[in-house]
């Protein structure tokens, strides 16, 4: 995501079939950093370099233990350490950080699974940019495809809920 709306988004099969949820988090978190240190790469080369670490929400415990702690695999995880040692090197060298972020928030699973309307329609307004817009311009004209529910859709709850943030009451007065 860069200022609200995806910049980039894959929804395809994996190339090999994994033996745990963690094995198959620990791929994906492998190929989302190598497309993260790209964009990073790109959005440098503008002439905007990041400062920070990249955040990528992840809903796996298990998985954000291993890629966050330099100690050794278990026995059915060496195979991965390839992928592993990377993704862990890519924290060490602040590119990337791992976030804890619930399972109904992760909007990346759109592309994952199939999801009832209410969950898709937010995420797929929330990547496109919608969400924003309808935010900041209550009254412009949208498609009537944008999502229009929700209980609070002041432009500083949108922010918040893409950036996944909390917000005090007090702040949207």
């Amino acid at each position: 995501m860069c200022n609200g709306a995806a910049i980039l988004f894959k929804a395809k099969k994996q190339t090999l079939t994994a033996p745990s949820t963690t094995w198959a988090e620990l791929v994906t978190f492998s190929d989302c950093t190598l497309d993260v240190r790209g964009c990073r790469n790109l959005i440098g080369e503008l002439g905007f370099p990041q400062e920070e670490p990249t955040p990528i929400g992840q809903d796996n415990q298990s998985a954000q233990t291993i890629v966050n702690n330099r100690g050794s695999l278990g026995q059915t995880s060496r195979a991965m350490d390839l992928k592993v040692l990377s993704s862990r090197n890519r924290i060490e060298d602040h590119e990337v950080v791992t976030e804890d972020t619930r399972t109904d928030e992760l909007i990346a699973d759109m592309g994952t699974k199939a999801l009832p309307e209410n969950p898709f329609v937010r995420y797929r307004d929330i990547m496109n940019g919608y969400s924003l817009v309808k935010a900041a311009y209550p009254d412009k004209q949208m498609s009537e495809y944008v999502y229009e529910g929700g209980s609070s859709n002041t432009l500083e709850a949108v922010q918040a809920g893409i950036m996944m943030l909390s917000v005090n009451a007090n702040d949207m007065e």
